[in-house]
């Protein structure tokens, strides 16, 4: 079994479950971290802290989509374009 056939056969990653909460961790981390910022009175940020929220959720939000590309690109590979020919 090859690396392309264990992708195929993953049944969450072709019905989209797990990409969209990935999106949402990284929307919400990314959505904490202005909250954080905004309790600050948008001054000066700390950078220890605030990296804390922004990479993780940068992270989500970049392996998110591409969970969701991903799995639009298996729905395609999975299209029945074959015409019988009689």
């Amino acid at each position: 079994m090859d690396a392309i056939e264990m992708v195929q056969q993953s049944e969450a990653l072709a019905e989209g479950r797990a990409d969209w909460r990935v999106v949402a961790a990284g929307l919400a981390l990314s959505f904490g971290a202005v909250w954080i910022w905004g309790g600050q009175g948008f001054g000066r940020l700390q950078p220890a802290e605030t990296l804390r929220w922004v990479i993780p959720g940068a992270l989500c939000l970049v392996l998110g989509c591409q969970m969701i590309l991903t799995s639009f690109f298996l729905g395609v590979l999975r299209l029945d374009t074959r015409t019988d020919a009689a």
